[in-house]
């Protein structure tokens, strides 16, 4: 890289040396006074102070350059209510920057509103909405919708927006893989649709991930298919961290006579934690020495055949 690029960016960005050298050589490449130096006086006429461009240039790479640039992050700020919430869906979806407003993010916002999401829960809301939706093709996020609906959610419902995310960027093809996979399973299709409107986040689990989990909760649990799909987060938790040592703990606690309620399995595994080892690990400590370590080992992953084993019951 030019060496005169990076002294640009350290001295009119703010970059760290390092931050200069690791930015988008093909943005390095542009004309420092005719272009470069035009984003900068963009976006301080923003009122976008140079810390905080700083934090973009690396985030926005070859966008940067765009006479857009400054256009576009006018657009985003009201939407998204601040630059620190912009920088951190840029993290995840970098078209944000160099997506066109007028053919592909206004009607999808406008598009988004019919179906009752509103933008702004979508940008402030990472862990459940995706900005991709902003800056999908039209036609696709279109036809992501159609497919949520036909899995029988309603739009403007919280599961409808949670099952758009999950669709939005998935194949008809996968849709249709994992349904054929839980009716292979044993799971009729009354309890696929019950599934996927409970928890659509479960169209992006993995096959490998479904098949552990079905067969141990059928299995070793001793589950049936309806009970489990009225339950699909069973299908999400972490078999070798939550599951497997829940299930065998509360086996040890039987054997030793230490339980002699009839406990609803799906409560045991909901539960948060830090209250499952205040309900189900203190109170045994005394009748079963070593009971905590056991069951931390275990959760850890460093024992993987179950609490009984470890404590030689």
């Amino acid at each position: 890289m030019d060496r005169k690029w990076q002294d640009y960016l350290v001295a009119a960005c703010g970059l760290t040396r390092a931050q200069a050298a690791r930015a988008s050589e093909r943005m390095l490449c542009a004309d420092v006074e005719g272009n470069l130096a035009k984003r900068v006086a963009e976006l301080g006429d923003l009122g976008i102070p140079r810390s905080q461009i700083a934090r973009l240039v690396p985030l926005a790479k070859i966008p940067f350059r765009s006479s857009s640039l400054a256009t576009n992050l006018a657009f985003w700020l009201p939407v998204f209510g601040s630059l620190d919430s912009i920088l951190r869906a840029l993290r995840k979806n970098s078209s944000l920057l160099s997506a066109n407003l007028d053919k592909v993010v206004k009607p999808n916002l406008a598009f988004l509103k019919q179906c009752g999401i509103n933008a702004r829960d979508v940008a402030s809301n990472p862990n459940l909405y995706s900005s991709r939706l902003f800056t999908s093709n039209p036609m696709k996020l279109r036809d992501a919708v159609a497919r949520v609906e036909e899995l029988g959610m309603v739009r403007g419902s919280r599961v409808f927006h949670r099952g758009l995310i999950a669709v939005a960027f998935l194949s008809k093809e996968a849709v249709a893989t994992k349904t054929r996979l839980l009716v292979e399973l044993g799971f009729s299709q009354d309890d696929v649709s019950v599934i996927f409107r409970k928890m659509p986040s479960f169209l992006t689990a993995s096959e490998k991930r479904i098949r552990r989990a079905v067969g141990f909760l059928k299995g070793d649990v001793g589950l049936e298919e309806r009970y489990i799909a009225r339950r699909p987060v069973l299908l999400l938790y972490s078999l070798e961290r939550r599951l497997l040592p829940r299930y065998y703990l509360l086996k040890v606690l039987r054997t030793k006579g230490l339980l002699d309620c009839k406990l609803c399995y799906y409560s045991t595994a909901a539960l948060g934690e830090k209250k499952f080892i205040e309900r189900f690990v203190h109170p045994y400590e005394d009748h079963i020495a070593g009971l905590a370590d056991a069951y931390g080992s275990i959760c850890s992953g460093k024992v993987a055949n179950g609490v009984a084993p470890l404590l030689g019951l």
